[in-house]
């Protein structure tokens, strides 16, 4: 596992204690924290000095200002990720992702989830991809690693988890390339950014879908078959993607390989 580069984070935390162990947590790793008590500030804060990540806990109380607030954040500042913590999840998926929303964080404070998220941007900043060029999926090798590294995370962190395996029909060796390269971009557009999509097999990818119960990746599933409807819409006769998928879920309480939560997803395809 790579090491944690030091990142400048904005953390905004109106409660004391939780502030001050996510402080000290950080600072010990090396990172430069910055202390924010809430949007107004960290509007002001984004207009100074530069920033790697923003880590806040905004109450939902406040969810109209809260969303302007990231969505100024985002059109002025794209690529900076944004994490709220769970308790600030009252945002629909689709809005998330548009206003830049990287994640969700649990509350109380677990530092294996935090620690495994903050190795997700390093790895992303300081350009150690494991993706392909192609697809965009993190390729066989790569997604593997990163897999037993988000069940080891989850068990620790008692977070549950989901894979959702998609099987590609693409007709021969180069459609399947082809296709595959389609399904990544779909992918893309279809799950959260600290959710990781590589390939499995020839013809299959995989989604590991973090901090998500059984009611959650029905969700998932509509949102992509909604997508994949919407992209086979746009090509032409002929190239429309064709899927089957296979979801497994994993119980920290009773944790599996990340070989055997595949395998699990594999025989929960229609024709297995």
């Amino acid at each position: 596992m790579m090491k944690t580069p030091a990142l400048h984070i904005y953390l905004v935390e109106a409660e004391n204690y939780a502030r001050q162990v996510v402080f000290e947590w950080l600072c010990r790793r090396g990172h430069q924290v910055s202390l924010l008590h809430g949007a107004g500030e960290l509007l002001g804060a984004l207009a100074g000095e530069g920033v790697d990540l923003i880590l806040a806990d905004l109450p939902p109380s406040q969810s109209q200002a809260i969303g302007q607030t990231l969505r100024q954040v985002h059109r002025r500042y794209p690529l900076i990720p944004v994490v709220l913590r769970a308790s600030s999840a009252f945002l629909p998926a689709a809005e998330a992702l548009h206003c830049g929303v990287y994640g969700y964080l649990s509350k109380p404070f677990r530092p294996a989830e935090l620690e495994l998220m903050l190795l997700r941007l390093a790895e992303k900043q300081a350009g150690h991809s494991l993706q392909e060029t192609g697809s965009g999926l993190y390729h066989r090798a790569g997604f593997a690693v990163l897999g037993r590294q988000l069940l080891k995370a989850a068990r620790r962190s008692q977070t549950p988890m989901a894979l959702l395996r998609v099987d590609v029909d693409g007709g021969g060796l180069a459609q399947t390339e082809a296709a595959l390269g389609q399904l990544g971009l779909v992918v893309q557009t279809t799950f959260r950014d600290a959710d990781t999509a590589g390939r499995v097999d020839g013809t299959d990818c995989g989604v590991l879908m973090t901090n998500i119960g059984a009611g959650q990746t029905d969700i998932a599933l509509r949102r992509l078959q909604q997508n994949l409807a919407a992209h086979n819409g746009r090509v032409p006769e002929g190239q429309q993607l064709r899927v089957q998928v296979g979801l497994a879920h994993f119980d920290p309480a009773r944790p599996c390989t990340f070989e055997e939560l595949v395998a699990r997803a594999d025989a929960a395809m229609p024709d297995k």
